[in-house]
């Protein structure tokens, strides 16, 4: 009996999680405030004791639960709304490195030491201070770099060649089936794909791991390869 009250309590615990992370939105890791991690932490705690503890009843556990998640998403809503409460619970970003110098008060300011700064800098690719022009402490922490302007790496708007807009690629057939609505976004249909399978000489849609529709009407169709050798080179 006690194991089925545990097993109740945790698929409880990880529903009530999964409605709300759905609730508070997607952010990555990488994008959490400090604010939104000391939540994350606080909500997971109590699911936690809750799977756990046989004295913590299950409304309570739920409802603290449930509290956390709007006062996120109530913080939330605020800060989109209000610039200086955006301020207050996210923080601005701080510049550490200004014209090729380093601004060692913010560096005090933020308890971040030169150690921490040359790490994220050879993270970045800039093994030489010297090669940035710009640093600033994101409100989630990272570190965003700006090169100095010869350091700058080459883009394709450096030259003067003729440029095409980038578009999104649709998955037109996945695992085997046609994605109908894909075609329809993209103005075409399935008389048209199956025709451009056969000019490709392609096996049967079921035998298809992946077709993609990209720029300039182009179709690339990926077949299952069945038990292929792997190349173990990375290993």
């Amino acid at each position: 009996m006690q194991i089925l009250d545990i097993v109740l309590r945790s698929v409880i615990s990880v529903a009530v999680l999964f409605l709300l992370t759905r609730m508070m939105g997607r952010k990555q890791i990488s994008q959490l405030t400090v604010f939104d991690y000391a939540i994350g932490i606080s909500i997971g705690s109590i699911a936690g004791e809750m799977a756990f503890s046989h004295e913590l009843p299950y409304l309570e556990a739920v409802l603290a639960m449930v509290i956390y998640g709007l006062i996120s998403v109530l913080i939330a809503f605020c800060t989109m709304k209000s610039v200086k409460l955006r301020r207050f619970f996210t923080g601005i970003p701080v510049v550490i490195i200004q014209n090729g110098k380093i601004v060692e008060r913010n560096l005090r300011r933020l308890r971040y030491d030169l150690n921490d700064l040359l790490l994220q800098a050879r993270t970045q690719g800039y093994f030489d201070l010297s090669d940035i022009a710009f640093a600033v402490m994101e409100s989630n922490g990272q570190i965003t770099f700006l090169p100095k302007a010869a350091k700058r790496p080459t883009v394709a708007g450096d030259f003067p060649i003729p440029l095409t807009e980038p578009t999104l690629t649709a998955n037109l057939i996945v695992d085997g089936h046609i994605m109908r609505h894909h075609l329809q976004a993209v103005g075409r249909d399935e008389v048209w794909l199956r025709q451009r399978l056969q000019e490709q000489h392609a096996p049967p849609v079921k035998e298809i791991l992946l077709a993609t529709y990209g720029g300039e009407d182009t179709l690339t169709v990926y077949p299952r390869q069945g038990d292929m050798q792997e190349q173990r080179v990375l290993e």
